[in-house]
């Protein structure tokens, strides 16, 4: 079926094509042949370009690194839920010489981009591709979904005068903190750069997501394990969220606020201010300790 994709897709834009040329001029016939073979459609990735075919990654011993299907699930002992079944494993993937694909020349870009959201793409596109795709697109947000990367490319030829314009299909998700930062980046003219993006961190609506997230502005919000946030009105999500300013909350099994009004959630919750509220989440509201004039004892 995907190989002859690029063949209906040519046939699409022949059908248009001879539309208009009735429309416009009549009924004079097109020039032979009919359906010209330009073969300007291609079928390949449209944004990630290698040599050869992808290999299996390999450690110092030279053993094939491996990671978890994705797919395989299996129940839990002792919950019952079903969860990943690690020992179902495939090769962690590289791309020998990964660099952004080319587009061939013209004048308009016109596309339906797949859509596929930044938490679905190493599941369904493999750990391997995901991660080689972030590392040749170093401009565009981790936390940018799939579609943006044609984004990026079409505006990017747009500056550049590469092409007049480009039109693509996409989902309101266009609107979102993390891909709107591309979006922004290029209508503002800025250099496409990972600084540029990772400075947008210390702005008034900062949010980082990520391992050691961390965020810094008014209404700063972070989202991962260590997650850390400093602002009027921060806030932080993850096992050891940290936050701090007069309105903090924090949301984590560790989580810890300080501010005035600081709340925070979680088993081992700890607020400090005024009115600090601690609210635990599980059954453990007894570990949660709170310091301050206003604190529940």
């Amino acid at each position: 079926m995907i190989a002859h994709t690029a063949s209906v897709a040519e046939m699409v834009l022949w059908i248009g094509y001879l539309q208009w040329h009735f429309r416009t001029r009549g009924d004079s016939m097109p020039a032979e042949p009919v359906l010209k073979k330009f073969r300007n459609i291609e079928c390949r990735d449209a944004v990630l370009a290698w040599d050869g075919q992808p290999a299996p990654a390999r450690d110092e011993r030279g053993e094939i690194l491996t990671v978890w299907d994705r797919r395989s699930m299996k129940t839990d002992l002792v919950t019952g839920r079903a969860v990943p079944d690690e020992t179902k494993r495939v090769p962690l993937l590289t791309y020998p010489n990964a660099r952004p694909a080319a587009w061939p020349v013209a004048d308009y870009i016109v596309g339906n981009p797949p859509f596929l959201g930044t938490a679905r793409m190493r599941e369904d596109l493999g750990d391997g591709y995901a991660e080689t795709l972030r590392a040749a697109y170093p401009d565009v947000p981790e936390s940018a979904d799939f579609v943006m990367y044609w984004w990026h490319k079409a505006a990017a030829l747009a500056r550049t005068g590469a092409v007049r314009r480009f039109g693509l299909i996409t989902t309101n998700s266009l609107r979102q903190t993390f891909n709107r930062r591309v979006v922004e980046a290029h209508l503002n003219g800025a250099a496409m750069s990972p600084e540029g993006f990772r400075a947008g961190k210390n702005s008034p609506n900062a949010r980082s997501v990520g391992p050691n997230a961390s965020s810094v502005g008014p209404n700063a919000s972070s989202v991962g394990p260590n997650a850390s946030s400093v602002g009027p009105n921060a806030s932080s999500v993850g096992p050891n969220a940290l936050s701090v300013g007069p309105n903090a909350s924090s949301v984590g099994p560790n989580a810890s606020s300080v501010g005035p009004n600081a709340p925070s959630v979680g088993p081992n919750a700890l607020s400090v201010g005024p009115n600090g509220t601690p609210v635990d989440a599980g059954e453990s509201r007894g570990e949660a300790p709170a310091t301050g004039k206003n604190a529940p004892k």
